[in-house]
């Protein structure tokens, strides 16, 4: 493997409107924020910024409009350091957008508008192909067209590319579309809409996990908010406790982890050390506000993790 990973995101790019507020609202209820930002995100952006920033060399695969908001997305991603050249541009419509809301305990609700995302299409793909060929992993989610997703998908092991699939927001999917994934990396609530399963708890995820896997999935990582995270693959499955952090945001933690797990992998793909890795970098994550870390990030998880003495636990060896 290079020195320095190089990693394509397949994904969105979003403009979003933050909302702080006290509680999250109920079905019909109107609140006054306490406070409000806007600041680029997305996941497909979130994703590629996280793993340029934890030293990858990453290219963004993706379609935004012709709005205002446009050139502050392009110059973010291009700030971390991110390759936008084969961005597509449509005349036609907006940028992608989201609503966030976050209340006092760094939970979350967020609606999104796609927009340009929704017009990314499986022939755009095709078009940028030659970056993924170029590329050691393929990382993509589902805030753009499925059709897309799975060419992304389908050009990566066509190349014997690694492929890491971020199923949210979550849809049904078929074993064809799974068997093209490496890694899946759901949270609580995608796994339960993938397994037909009430995903709660850690033995949940991990009989989830063992359901994913029959239905054609590699290796797998289900992330359960406080509960931790559970690694499940034929090497065996594992479980590491999240890293105690004075959390203020959890909006783009799950981003953060998909980008430090792929990061980690590439580098050792080892699952131990992947977990632990991925699960600093997501509590580093929810430290402050905002979707995407920030450029000394690298510092920060350092001293997590000299910090926590937490090592993922064997939960059964397979």
């Amino acid at each position: 493997m290079n020195a320095v990973s190089k990693i394509v995101v397949v994904g969105s790019l979003n403009t979003d409107m933050v909302f702080h507020v006290s509680r999250l609202p109920v079905p019909g209820e109107t609140l006054c924020a306490c406070d409000a930002n806007f600041s680029s995100g997305g996941k497909g952006a979130n994703q590629a910024i996280a793993a340029a920033r934890l030293g990858a060399r990453v290219t963004i695969l993706g379609k935004v409009g012709m709005d205002f908001q446009t050139d502050e997305l392009m110059r973010n991603l291009n700030d971390a350091g991110v390759n936008t050249e084969h961005l597509i541009r449509d005349t036609g419509t907006s940028s992608g957008m989201a609503v966030v809301i976050v209340d006092d305990d760094g939970k979350n609700m967020i609606v999104v508008w796609p927009a340009a995302n929704g017009g990314f299409s499986g022939a755009d793909l095709l078009a940028q192909e030659p970056a993924i060929f170029d590329s050691d992993a393929v990382i993509t989610q589902f805030e753009i067209p499925l059709d897309t997703v799975k060419q992304a998908l389908r050009v990566a092991k066509e190349q014997d590319v690694l492929t890491v699939c971020n199923p949210a927001p979550a849809v049904a999917i078929g074993r064809e579309f799974l068997e093209m994934v490496d890694i899946l990396i759901p949270n609580e609530t995608e796994a339960s809409t993938l397994t037909g399963m009430n995903v709660a708890t850690v033995a949940d995820a991990l009989q989830a996990g063992l359901r994913l896997r029959d239905m054609g999935v590699q290796r797998l990582v289900v992330t359960m908010g406080n509960q931790g995270a559970v690694y499940i693959g034929p090497e065996g499955q594992w479980h590491c406790p999240i890293f105690q952090v004075n959390s203020i945001d959890t909006t783009g933690a799950g981003d953060a982890f998909v980008a430090a797990f792929t990061v980690a992998w590439l580098k050792n793909p080892d699952p131990v050390n992947s977990l632990r890795y991925a699960s600093a970098v997501g509590a580093f994550a929810t430290t402050f506000a905002g979707a995407q870390l920030p450029s000394d990030c690298r510092k920060g998880v350092k001293k997590l993790l000299e910090r926590e003495d937490i090592t993922p636990t064997l939960v059964d060896r397979k």
